[in-house]
């Protein structure tokens, strides 16, 4: 039986000639790795469902190994403006690992779908990407139910975690964007947020 579901791509690996093997962040089913044949390495929908940041519907069915066959698909957003500037690229990027290290395929994770094309979307409005950063990731953290302060390997301050505790507060982007943060605090969050999800 063939599952259609709004997904976007992560990641795509090469398999032989026109092929490729993509994780791909479903709406309904948590992620999942697809096998897609045909790819034009030049033009074409598949070349665009196969690029990160992509956001598509995707027609798929399970086989008999965990790696699910592509029928069909659609491009809704390619998300190109996130190839607009090495910064923007590197930002889109950080996304994508966060998602692939904090969760496990096939777990449906709605909430965390909708977060990441939500700051996939908005990604661009930041001229700053630190704060925007240690939002993405502290959300990431409360979903999962591990947000404290505590940590044994990274010693934030009153002033960063007062800071952290504005940024997890934020009702809108607008609100996030008057949070002055620091590249220094980024690194910490950043290394705070792989030490608990590891």
């Amino acid at each position: 039986m063939e599952n259609t579901s709004l997904g976007i791509t992560l990641s795509n690996t090469p398999f032989k000639d026109n092929c490729r093997i993509i994780k791909v962040l479903t709406k309904d089913e948590g992620i999942i790795s697809l096998f897609i044949k045909g790819v034009n390495l030049k033009k074409g929908k598949l070349l665009s469902l196969t690029s990160p940041f992509c956001l598509g519907e995707f027609i798929y069915k399970k086989g008999n190994t965990d790696l699910y066959k592509f029928y069909d698909g659609s491009v809704v957003e390619d998300n190109l403006q996130l190839r607009s500037s090495y910064q923007n690229i590197q930002t889109a990027s950080k996304l994508i690992k966060a998602i692939l290290i904090s969760q496990i395929p096939l777990k449906e994770i709605p909430a965390i779908f909708s977060l990441l094309s939500t700051y996939l979307k908005r990604l661009v409005e930041f001229k700053e990407k630190e704060t925007f950063l240690i939002s993405f990731y502290l959300k990431i953290l409360l979903h999962e139910g591990l947000l404290h302060f505590d940590s044994e390997i990274v010693s934030f301050t009153e002033k960063e975690v007062n800071q952290m505790h504005e940024i997890v507060l934020a009702r809108s982007f607008s609100k996030l964007k008057n949070v002055i943060t620091s590249e220094d605090l980024c690194e910490k969050v950043e290394k705070f947020f792989f030490y608990l999800i590891s």
